[in-house]
């Protein structure tokens, strides 16, 4: 019955919900059994289910949980930890090689400790994720959050209690500043996501308050993103100023001790490709034009700068700021060179945006673009004014109402666009759902398959 099922839904596939209810379908019969976990867990009773309907009066205890993995936590991981323990310093790791594994070796070495160290710069997801892998570990002193909705009196209790603290930044700066913070109690301070901390940003005023409070403890940092510190001149000398650390460590995918751990078990890579629709493939080729021109004017400026860089691939590339706006910001431009630049950057963020945002919210970002665009005097220039920029907006326009509602591709207003009732409209799917549903429908048929053994 089942199976039949499961037929039945993936003949109606290419429906928005289908994967929906498959998802259900399978997620419904696997629930059973943790409903009735819990309940046995609740009651303290012996459940007997009957499974295969034949009678058997075997009991099933369901109060009988797996344990709970504990995070795998590799050598090289262990070598970041023991560098950083020889000497404070800024550790960058190629993106996706543990972060959270580093913070779990760093929060489960001083959990057992009788000073506090301050663990902050967190989100909310990567301080519940450590919470709850440390869980899986016998540390003496279990790590506590700190938030604003702690009272001040409790927080000094939990600074003083040892172990790890997990800090915003915003509550350590106020605690720092009140005096709340037992210095002496302090261990340290250990900052995530290294590459968010900015000139003026409230991470670096609380490390310079800390810092200046004491000499003694250490300040740790250690980031994942490398990239982030490419953009502009110096950034590297200035967040490790700003962090108040002097030693850099890094740790890339080619490194010797990452490379011969990560070769041991290559990963199974499957590749999906997903071809973009007509209209996108169209917005995305004027787009580029739209830049190729904004360039084009740049380099036709007089400017005493280098303008062999100035070129599209470079535009394109994540080091656009080091490569464009850096070298016209740091000299005297005139107002229409400023807003060349400005619009070389709008136009890279449309370009991000057509690819990972639906039809509504991108156009909803070129309406509000228009309506915010205020062009200033003696600049002769916008690109809204451009043949490609009209082109960006009949198609975007296209993808929302469609072709019933506005057959000639005539230029809309917001409000008459918004104005249409939904069931008139003709909304672009996004691509990416159906390559997505695809993947799914192949993962659930190796659940059923599970659920039928």
């Amino acid at each position: 019955y089942l199976m039949s099922v499961v037929d039945y839904l993936v003949y109606f596939f290419k429906h928005e919900s289908a994967y929906v209810l498959l998802r259900s379908l399978v997620c419904s019969h696997m629930c059973i059994r943790d409903r009735y976990d819990g309940f046995a867990t609740e009651m303290g009773e012996v459940i007997v289910i009957d499974d295969d309907n034949d009678h058997d009066p075997t009991p099933v205890l369901l109060d009988e949980e797996e344990e709970d993995q504990p995070m795998r936590v590799l050598e090289f991981h262990k070598l970041i930890v023991q560098e950083q323990l020889e000497h404070d310093g800024l550790t960058i790791l190629g993106l996706g090689l543990g972060l959270d594994a580093v913070l779990h070796e760093f929060v489960t070495l001083f959990s057992g400790n009788e000073a506090t160290t301050i663990v902050t710069n967190l989100s909310d997801d990567m301080e519940r994720d450590a919470i709850d892998a440390i869980a899986t570990e016998q540390v003496q002193v279990a790590p506590r959050i700190i938030n604003a909705e702690i009272s001040p009196a409790r927080r000094l209790e939990i600074y003083t209690a040892g172990g790890s603290v997990f800090v915003t930044p915003r509550v350590l700066l106020l605690d720092l500043l009140r005096k709340h913070v037992p210095i002496p109690r302090i261990r340290g301070i250990i900052v995530a996501d290294a590459h968010k901390v900015g000139e003026n940003s409230v991470m670096a005023f609380a490390l310079r308050v800390f810092r200046e409070q004491t000499r003694q403890a250490f300040i740790k940092a250690i980031s994942d993103v490398p990239y982030a510190f490419s953009r502009g001149f110096g950034t590297v000398n200035k967040v490790m100023k700003w962090l108040h650390v002097q030693k850099l460590y890094l740790w890339p995918r080619f490194r010797s001790e990452v490379a011969e751990e990560l070769e041991a078990i290559p990963p199974e890579v499957i590749e999906l490709y997903q071809d973009l629709t007509a209209p996108m493939e169209q917005i995305q080729s004027s787009l580029v034009e739209c830049m190729s021109l904004c360039l084009s004017e740049l380099r036709k400026a007089n400017m005493k700068v280098d303008v062999a860089g100035f070129s599209l691939e470079n535009a394109l590339s994540h080091n656009f700021d080091h490569l464009v706006r850096g070298p016209v910001e740091n000299v005297k431009v005139t107002a229409r060179v400023r807003q060349i630049v400005q619009d070389l950057g709008t136009l890279r963020k449309l370009l991000g945006q057509l690819l990972q945002s639906d039809c509504v919210t991108f156009y909803k970002m070129l309406v509000n673009i228009r309506a915010a665009h205020r062009p200033s005097a003696g600049t002769g220039w916008s690109w809204l004014v451009l043949d490609p920029a009209r082109i960006v907006f009949k198609l975007a326009q296209l993808r929302v109402v469609g072709t019933k509602l506005c057959p000639a591709l005539k230029l809309l207003s917001c409000e008459q666009v918004f104005g249409f009732k939904t069931g008139s409209m003709s909304l672009e799917q996004a691509p990416k759902w159906a390559l997505l549903s695809q993947a799914m429908l192949g993962q659930c048929w190796l659940l059923i398959e599970r659920l039928m053994d």
